[in-house]
């Protein structure tokens, strides 16, 4: 059984979330702190209790609406949906449609037929605690558009596992409120919680309970299966590798409880396990997903609210490896942590946000999220660079990553709060023959994503760009492209105060320089060939500020005066800091730029 598409309308946060599809294997749901992802995965439990959702839109002394909901579309096989039928017993009723059911022959042939294929979808809804069909018929197995339906009604026969025809009828289905309580019991809700499961009565099941609270009962029957248990407690070892051993063992003659052991059974030692309710938040939800995991006949729905938060990294990654093996059920993940998106590699991704006082839930496909991470990697970031991030001002390298943001934050604004800028490595293909390659890359990073923030621009060095080349290269990007005004980033920084100040802090071979000696090297090599275009501008004018390849300058300087080698991120940063403390004008060119490509400030 795998969840299809939900709607959620007056519950908590959710006024009306619309209809939204997930995907059957691995989906992952995204957001702040108080966007509503819990109250998602509360509904999508199929368990809430009502609560209707609150807003200053509803009048003063007009009551709430009393019952929340959530209409939900889920299939099963035909072999399942048989275990359902005869689970229920007694006399069902089930729609179908009215086309070429006309007499108890048909509807026996239909029913078979019914039962029979590999996929049924049903669309229910659960108002308030009662599950009722969404639209009429329940299912309709054929075709999922509306017509005339009407009911069969059948007696499960449990002994047999067959049903005997009764006759028809046009009421609305008795079969949804029959079918809605078996289908939450099979979606499992674990989150942060310490799960009260350490001990139940004795009994027969292999079924987990969907609250867990029956594992030590499972578990103890499971340990008479010893393949089965051998491939549950390998899964054990491997996400929690300090345990060693599971067990579950009489306490008296009703009740069973649920030990672990960090020691190995090679000991003999029953006196070092411990009771589950000993252990950690987090190692009851482990053992009970995987008990699903392994004990299941058929596919479950599984959601795990925030498994970073009760689990420690290491051991999140492990489970999520897992997860993506046992892919015959599906998983629902919220999180925080870009780790656990791509650990998961989820199907879709969901995003939910919180506007106008209200959570809106926006949902990524698969070829979306694949596209997104694949652009991220052309690019040589990673989604934990950009995840959570508002805007994204893509920047020349490593050097400007570090240094923008301080120049931003000392002499522009104090905050950069939900804009990230990252650096991008080979830069230098837009200017060749790649160019239009790497340019449809960075239109795929500034398109809409759940998973990606929206670019604000790529601002790269102009090199040796002519003004008709940097025109085509901005038009070429829909406008995204943009360059600083000199050859690189490090013209800004030729200030002979910074520069000696910057030399002297490191230990070199040679003694320390004087302003005057960095002064009297620039005025001499300055006007090197290799620094400059042609046309060769006179050093300390305008125009030589804006076309010497400073990057080449610097490296030189630094060597041949203390034997230093320059680090463009560690020395660009220093020079960095210097100037913007001692002489901040010395920016006012860059900053009247990057001002115009940043995203106003939230309240102004």
């Amino acid at each position: 059984m795998w969840l299809k598409s939900f709607r959620i309308r007056n519950y908590k946060s959710f006024c009306d979330s619309q209809m939204h599809s997930l995907a059957p294997k691995r989906n992952v749901i995204v957001g702040t702190n108080n966007s509503g992802k819990s109250a998602l995965l509360e509904a999508l439990s199929l368990k809430y209790s009502n609560h209707p959702h609150k807003t200053a839109a509803r009048k003063v002394g007009f009551p709430l609406p009393l019952e929340s909901e959530i209409e939900f579309e889920f299939s099963v096989t035909g072999v399942e949906l048989r275990r359902f039928l005869l689970t229920f017993g007694g006399a069902l009723i089930i729609p179908c449609p009215v086309n070429g059911v006309r007499d108890p022959h048909s509807a026996t042939n239909w029913l078979n037929s019914a039962l029979a294929r590999e996929e049924i979808t049903f669309l229910l809804r659960r108002r308030g605690a009662t599950f009722e069909a969404a639209r009429y018929p329940a299912f309709d197995v054929f075709a999922r558009t509306p017509g005339a339906c009407f009911g069969i009604q059948v007696n499960a026969n449990q002994a047999e596992e067959n049903f005997k025809f009764t006759g028809f009828t046009s009421a609305q289905s008795d079969f949804a409120p029959a079918l809605g309580g078996p289908v939450s019991d099979l979606v499992y809700f674990f989150n942060a919680e310490r799960l009260a499961i350490a001990q139940c009565a004795v009994g027969p099941s292999y079924d987990l309970r969907s609250n867990a609270g029956n594992l030590a009962e499972v578990l103890q029957n499971l340990q008479a299966l010893p393949f089965r248990f051998q491939e549950f407690m390998g899964l054990v070892n491997y996400v929690l590798p300090d345990i060693k051993q599971v067990g579950a063992a009489n306490i008296s003659s009703q009740q069973v409880e649920v030990r672990v052991s960090s020691y190995g059974p090679t000991l003999g030692r029953d006196d070092l396990f411990v009771s589950l309710k000993e252990c950690g938040t987090g190692v009851g939800q482990v053992l009970a997903i995987l008990y699903v995991l392994v004990a299941s006949r058929n596919s479950r729905v599984i959601i795990i609210d925030e498994p970073n938060s009760f689990l420690h990294p290491g051991a999140v990654r492990r489970l999520l490896d897992v997860v993506r093996r046992y892919d015959r059920h599906q998983f629902i993940i919220s999180t925080h942590s870009p780790d656990v998106i791509s650990a998961s590699d989820p199907e879709q991704i969901i995003l939910t946000r919180w506007v106008e006082n209200q959570t809106v839930v926006e949902a990524s496909k698969q070829d979306q999220v694949t596209a997104a991470r694949a652009a991220i990697a052309e690019v040589g970031a990673r989604l934990s660079d950009v995840f959570g991030a508002d805007h994204i001002l893509w920047v020349e390298g490593a050097t400007e990553e570090r240094c923008f943001p301080y120049i931003i934050q000392h002499l522009l604004r104090p905050s950069l709060i939900g804009t990230a800028i990252l650096g991008v490595p080979a830069t230098g293909d837009l200017h060749g023959r790649r160019k239009k390659l790497v340019l449809d890359i960075y239109r795929k990073l500034s398109a809409s994503s759940v998973l990606l923030p929206v670019a604000l621009a790529f601002l790269f060095d102009r090199e040796r760009l002519t003004d008709d080349e940097v025109a085509a290269a901005s038009k070429e990007s829909g406008g995204l492209l943009e360059f600083i005004p000199r050859y690189c980033f490090e013209n800004y920084l030729i200030s002979v105060p910074a520069i000696t100040e910057v030399l002297n802090a490191e230990e070199a071979e040679r003694s320390e320089v004087t302003q005057d000696e960095v002064s009297a090297w620039l005025a001499e090599n300055a006007e090197r060939k290799s620094y400059l275009p042609p046309e060769a501008p006179k050093y300390g004018t305008p125009e030589w500020h804006r076309k010497v390849d400073a990057a080449s300058l610097l490296g030189d300087l630094f060597w041949e005066l203390r034997t230093v080698a320059y680090s463009k991120v560690k020395h660009s940063f220093d020079l960095t800091r210097i100037i913007c403390d001692k002489s901040r004008d010395e920016f006012s060119e860059l900053l009247e730029l990057i001002q115009k490509l940043l995203p106003e400030e939230k309240g102004n």
